[in-house]
């Protein structure tokens, strides 16, 4: 029972958390490690013991299979080159250097282990960005944060062991099987779904996947920083027991953490910019160099920041094994305080930050995406009224021929008054029954003919993901007010 009423507590907290973060002036994540931190104060004392296979379990595979699941498809593959630069490139860029400073900083950290703790501290999390920015970043930048934070390339371990919430876990769990990366099975398996879920007749199952996975996604990174809060007394406790003081100690690992960060933000910030303007100088050399903007110090910095490290991080070092063949883990409890400092640093500095870089930027619609979507719901209205005109009704008599052709006019103009109210008599009231049957018949058909152009606009590559998710969601809402109509 114990458990029970501790995953309550957590779930309870994460919940009233998020009604927090909107009247105090600090971002949900950092509301969420502070009240973790004071559940874990030792007059409350709420302790929870994280195993760390079962940490990796629970939270990497759902976490990043909705993260493949949400990224746009089309802005994913036009932005790829980025995207794998900073998901590859920067990665073995940030294992290599961060690692041999780590190193050097701390010699007690053999050099493979400060490779592993570099490479922990390289996966991003679009999520916080995203509620840190209140998305006012530029949408290529944020597409570009989003597909990085999709490629989380490590794994700490020494050695490897329906209905949608279970898919991440069982592509995960057949990845490991294999003898493959659970973690980017997870990722594929969420880039997919997102692929079937789109598919024909999957109005109610679309529905349902978005609810349930909204509230899992928000439950889950909650729960992460949640963790964090309550692990950080732990953490310093760790960390100095085997000092003879506590405060001077804290001081000199904070010293160490601030430096780590400063390195990664470097590394990043050189990549960034080097990157970038290795790519203009290429497409310039190709002739291509009229249609690409250079690069400002402003962007390089908005992607630098925009780097914040999060739930992936924090899953990823409390994924540590506890021993390493017959012995301790090296320095297990240092890295762990590292990371914890990381994640902390990159969030404020992000809070601070961004703000400041995203000042005189104006939250501006983005035009492109904007057109889509209007255009989708002129194409998608055209193809209805198509439908409705070509429908034959087949009525009993001449009487009902008239309403149904009014009828029909009045869904295709969706301007006219509802329907007259009917009087009590019974054949009044079995002619409205059956008028009712035969407009959800007709909105019926006509949604259907708007989804199937949908659909063709996508194929056609005329709209992106994110437009077909928005315009379908709400088909959707409106095919599912209508019913069952046999």
């Amino acid at each position: 029972m114990q458990t029970a009423y501790t995953v309550l507590i957590l779930l309870m907290l994460v919940g009233v958390s998020r009604l927090i973060g909107r009247v105090v002036p600090l971002q949900l994540p950092l509301v969420q490690i502070a009240a973790g931190a004071l559940l874990a104060w030792p007059t409350l004392g709420l302790h929870v013991a994280l195993d760390p296979e079962l940490f990796l379990f629970l939270f990497l595979p759902p976490l990043l299979f909705s993260d493949g699941w949400r990224m746009p498809k089309r802005e994913f593959w036009h932005l790829r080159g980025p995207i794998l630069t900073l998901a590859v490139g920067l990665v073995l860029f940030t294992v290599v250097g961060a690692g041999y400073f780590i190193h050097w900083l701390l010699p007690g950290v053999p050099l493979p282990v400060a490779f592993a703790l570099a490479a922990v501290l390289s996966p991003t999390d679009a999520v916080a960005v995203s509620a840190i920015s209140r998305n006012r970043l530029p949408t290529p930048l944020m597409h570009i944060l989003q597909g990085e934070s999709l490629y989380p390339l490590y794994d700490l371990r020494t050695d490897t062991i329906k209905p949608l919430c279970l898919l991440p876990f069982a592509a995960y769990v057949l990845a490991e099987r294999m003898e493959v990366s659970g973690i980017l099975s997870a990722v594929a398996a969420g880039m997919m779904q997102s692929w079937l879920d789109l598919l024909p007749r999957q109005t109610n199952t679309r529905l349902l996947n978005r609810s349930v996975w909204s509230l899992l996604e928000f439950a889950f990174n909650g729960l992460i920083f949640l963790l964090l809060g309550l692990q950080l007394p732990d953490i310093i406790k760790a960390v100095a027991s085997h000092e003879t003081s506590l405060w001077p100690t804290l001081l000199y690992r904070g010293l160490d953490v601030v430096a780590i960060f400063l390195v990664l933000l470097a590394l990043r910030f050189v990549w960034v910019q080097s990157i970038w303007r290795l790519s203009v100088l290429l497409r310039r050399m190709r002739g291509k160099g009229e249609v690409t903007r250079v690069p400002t110090a402003r962007s390089c910095w908005l992607l630098t920041i925009g780097g914040v490290r999060g739930a992936v991080t924090l899953a990823g070092v409390m994924s540590v094994p506890m021993l390493m063949g017959a012995s301790a883990f090296p320095e297990r409890d240092l890295l762990i305080f590292i990371a914890a400092g990381v994640i902390l640093l990159s969030l404020i500095a992000a809070c601070i930050a961004l703000p400041l870089l995203l000042r005189g930027i104006e939250a501006s619609p983005d035009d492109k995406r904007r057109n889509e979507v209007r255009d989708a719901w002129r194409k998608t209205a055209e193809a209805a009224i198509h439908a409705l005109e070509t429908e034959e009704v087949n009525p009993q008599d001449a009487a009902q021929s008239a309403l149904a052709a009014e009828l029909k006019a009045r869904i295709m103009s969706e301007y006219r008054h509802q329907l007259e109210v009917f009087n009590d008599s019974a054949e009044a009231q079995a002619l409205a029954f059956q008028m009712e049957l035969l407009e959800r018949r007709l909105r019926l058909k006509a949604l259907r003919a708007q989804r199937l152009e949908l659909y063709s606009l996508s194929r056609h590559h005329q709209i992106g993901d994110d437009v077909l998710r928005e315009v379908l969601g709400e088909l959707d809402l409106s095919e599912a007010k209508l019913g069952q109509v046999k």
